[in-house]
């Protein structure tokens, strides 16, 4: 396994606020006991690019660590990170972002646009901003397409895909260690819905017709909610 050169862009509303390399992977700065620690900044997507293919990482191991977010990356142990991004969490020791609205890791996907790192669970609760303390998750990239700069939009979060990860020997490894992947699938990518209806009115959206899963294995039935909008309630029909 060699380094995994990754390039991190610390993206603000307007500008690229910084720009890092860092050695990951399985002999990178992790398994060296020198990660790279950056601060934590308010309302900035931190995009991920790997050298190798000029597109984000397919996938990427996290872990909360009291306040700091810990990311290790392919073939690297998510227990000795790569980057460490300091006070990424709460002060007052809550679940969600230290600063900001949304502070997302993203990455380039091959079809040009920029999506989140989701997590390969579909489940709610391994979310990156909703991690509790020592807890790890593996995250892949997809989900719903969003800015390269840092702009928020609540509506990513209304469903997350469900993304399926070819890794070695990942079995029930709780995703601490970055995935190797050797066939990777797909990522099922997930487009924008909306949809008008007058007050009182219920609506009804399909949210996979406009997706795209080139293995065509995308499951429906694993779609949850991750947070409800300001005005009315979404929920999602298992069966249908």
């Amino acid at each position: 396994m060699t380094v995994k050169n990754i390039v991190l862009k610390i993206n603000a509303k307007k500008s690229t606020l910084d720009t890092l390399n860092i050695e990951g992977g399985e002999f990178g700065r992790g398994s060296q006991g020198k990660p790279l620690k950056i601060a934590a900044k308010a309302n900035v997507h931190y995009e991920f690019t790997d050298k190798e293919t000029s597109f984000g990482p397919e996938n990427i191991a996290t872990k909360r660590h009291d306040k700091d977010l810990w990311i290790s990356f392919e073939g690297g142990d998510v227990d000795q990170p790569d980057l460490i991004i300091e006070n990424y969490y709460a002060a007052n020791g809550e679940l969600g972002y230290s600063e900001g609205e949304s502070n997302l890791l993203i990455g380039q996907h091959e079809n040009g646009k920029y999506y989140p790192y989701v997590p390969e669970s579909a489940e709610k609760n391994d979310a990156v901003s909703l991690l509790a303390d020592q807890v790890e998750a593996g995250q892949a990239l997809g989900g719903e397409e969003v800015a390269a700069f840092w702009a928020f939009n609540p509506l990513w979060l209304l469903a997350l895909v469900p993304i399926a990860a070819v890794a070695i020997g990942q079995g029930h490894d709780n995703n601490k260690k970055s995935p190797v992947i050797e066939h990777p699938q797909h990522v099922p990518i997930a487009e924008k819905d909306s949809a008008e209806t007058k007050e009182n009115t219920p609506v009804i959206i399909d949210v996979t017709t406009n997706d795209t899963d080139k293995d065509g294995d995308l499951d429906p039935s694993t779609v949850v909610i991750t947070k409800q909008p300001q005005n009315g309630t979404v929920s999602v029909d298992p069966i249908t």
